[in-house]
């Protein structure tokens, strides 16, 4: 799965012809727009997407989300430090990404979009980045992708996407929110149904064109 945020269009951000014909590609927008371009390449991940109303504190909703994977994480003797929206694997040689957020607020509600990476396919990382961009040159000198990229899998072999209901439950309770686990209304499949219809097309995914009035 490679995963984009923002509106660059796909091959001002990667390799494009180095993609894999069963790569599947997600965008997803943020308020950065055509100024935010990271990408997850994963084999296994977690996605959540959090919507709450604009009268929350946005500030701290987002910390608490981190705080609920970095609980989770701690849960699972895994080492970790966290700066801005970003969680890092702490390998003792390494600083390694494989958590981060991106935030959309629009008719009085704010979405958060949540990525944590489980098991990183770093050949194909290694294929479709351009290395001489400036998210990677502002680095320095990281010599293998592997060393600043990770996934929780490296330090707990035995995670699985069971961790998503953990981050859940524990971001709930920090919100002070009850869970209600139910199957979804015919009315909201239709709504996914929709939405799917909108974004799933290739002129949002490679193009960064927002199928949506901003």
């Amino acid at each position: 799965v490679i995963g984009v945020a923002g509106t660059i269009p796909l091959d001002k951000m990667i390799k494009i012809e180095n993609v894999p014909a069963n790569a599947q590609i997600v965008r997803t927008y943020t308020d950065k727009g055509d100024q935010y371009n990271a990408i997850v390449l994963d084999k296994d991940f977690v996605w959540l997407v959090l919507y709450v109303p604009n009268n929350y504190d946005i500030a701290q909703t987002g910390m608490k989300l981190l705080a609920s994977v970095a609980e989770v994480a701690h849960k699972n003797k895994i080492k970790i430090f966290s700066t801005g929206n970003d969680i890092y694997l702490d390998t003792g040689t390494n600083k390694k990404k494989f958590c981060g957020y991106s935030l959309h607020q629009w008719e009085g509600w704010t979405s958060f979009e949540l990525f944590v990476s489980l098991e990183v396919n770093w050949d194909i990382m290694r294929s479709i980045y351009d290395f001489t961009q400036e998210k990677f040159t502002k680095t320095g000198n990281f010599g293998d992708i592997s060393n600043i990229v990770g996934g929780l899998k490296e330090s707990n072999p035995n995670l699985n996407y069971g961790l998503s209901n953990d981050i859940v439950s524990a971001l709930a309770k920090r919100l002070g929110l009850k869970l209600n686990k139910r199957a979804l209304t015919d009315d909201e499949e239709k709504d996914f149904k929709w939405l799917e219809d909108r974004m799933d097309v290739d002129s949002w995914k490679y193009d960064g064109i927002y199928p949506f009035k901003k």
